[in-house]
């Protein structure tokens, strides 16, 4: 089993590798670093914590090879429910979220197709699973009963046994 300071890691060398594509700024990779943690981090979240955006992660790297538009996905996976606020519908979240995303892309300089298919993709994220994305009408990630989780989070959802605050 990862230790949490493991897991922290791996978080963080993706974020680093993705954001460097766009910036050297090491202050702003490291301060967007930080609020994404900790918003995956409060302590009202049950499911889209930081062990959630762990184990999508582990997901991307296994499936890295099959995307046609890796730095899309990874940018969705941090960015899918930043913002959560359980008395909100999930519309209003997801929306917040792209704020958010939005806030980041402009300071690391993103182009707007790039922001335009993160976009896309965080908004299939409110509605639930997903079978098949394209962008650009390229696949640009398939899996069957894909909800931006991982199979072993599917299990615990589906049993009732994921709990409160189960993150890293």
């Amino acid at each position: 089993m990862t230790s949490l300071r493991g897991k922290l890691e791996l978080l963080w060398a993706e974020w680093q590798t993705l954001a460097r594509h766009y910036t050297d700024d090491e202050v702003l990779v490291g301060e967007w670093f930080a609020d994404i943690r900790d918003k995956h981090s409060q302590p009202h979240r049950c499911y889209h914590t930081t062990e959630h955006v762990y184990q999508m992660i582990l997901n991307y790297r296994e499936f890295y090879q099959e995307l046609t538009y890796p730095r899309t996905v990874l940018f969705a996976i941090f960015f899918h429910n930043t913002v959560y606020d359980p008395k909100c519908p999930a519309a209003e979240n997801t929306a917040r979220s792209l704020e958010e995303f939005e806030s980041c892309a402009q300071d690391l300089d993103l182009d707007s197709d790039l922001v335009r298919d993160v976009r896309e993709m965080v908004g299939l994220t409110a509605h639930g699973h997903f079978t098949e994305v394209r962008i650009a009408g390229k696949k640009t990630f398939q899996r069957r009963n894909y909800r931006i989780e991982s199979e072993t989070e599917q299990t615990q959802r589906k049993s009732g046994s994921l709990r409160k605050n189960e993150q890293i």
